[in-house]
Order: C-alpha cells, then sequence, then structure tokens
C-alpha cells in the first residue's frame, strides 16, 4: 500500500480506513503534546527539537532542503529556526564539498548534549 505523507508527525496509509486516519492523527497531536513542553524544558522550540533529531542522524550533515524535507517544515521557516540553533552553538553550517553552491547544516556536540535532555526527561 502506498503512503501518503499528511505531515511530518503522521504518515496515513492511502487505503486506511478513516477511523485508522484519526487514531494516527490522535497519536501524532499526543506525541507533540508531550514532546512541546520537554523541548521547551531544554530551551528549543518543537522544530528546533526535530531539526536536531534529524541532524543526528545524519553524521554527513543535510543540506537545508533535506532538512526541511525531514522535518517537515517551510524552507523559510527552517531557516529561522536553523539561525537559532546556530546562535546557540546547537548546530554549524558547512559548506557542501562536492558542491560548493550549497550548505551543509551539522549537530553540534551541545546540540547532542540538549537533544539527550529532551530525550531522558
Amino acid at each position: 500500500m502506498p503512503a501518503k505523507t499528511v505531515d511530518a508527525a503522521a504518515t496515513v496509509e492511502a487505503e486506511a480506513s478513516p477511523v485508522d486516519a484519526l487514531q494516527q492523527i490522535r497519536e501524532a497531536r499526543r506525541l507533540i503534546a508531550e514532546l512541546t513542553p520537554r523541548a521547551r524544558a531544554a530551551g528549543l522550540s518543537l522544530e528546533g527539537y526535530l531539526a536536531l533529531t534529524a541532524l543526528s542522524g545524519a553524521p554527513d550533515g543535510l543540506s537545508m532542503s533535506e532538512l526541511a524535507h525531514a522535518t517537515g517544515a517551510t524552507p523559510p521557516t527552517l531557516t529561522r529556526h536553523i539561525d537559532t540553533l546556530a546562535t546557540n552553538s546547537l548546530v554549524f553550517r558547512e559548506i557542501d564539498p562536492e558542491d560548493r553552491r550549497s550548505t551543509l547544516i551539522h549537530i553540534s556536540r551541545l546540540g547532542q548534549s540538549r537533544l539527550r535532555a529532551v530525550e531522558t526527561t
């Protein structure tokens, strides 16, 4: 069954029943409600937490378009969040060595530490 992405937090099977889809949406909302205060307690927005989570699984970094796809954020929104994370030394930018027109975003050690703080609370 092909999957149709509704948003970054929920994926609904194309042939799923409305009840199944509603259960997935409720689960996504529950996760958001659970993660938001934990992220805020660590000094992060939910979007910042999602970006750090995506970057933690990418040792070679991610381009902004890859990160936008991974988090479901629009490029302008993601840029603001990455700027904030970079200002707080949680991520850093690097010119892509394979395409100097592109920038790669990496999670820093401090960002990894902050991510662990959210995940262990």
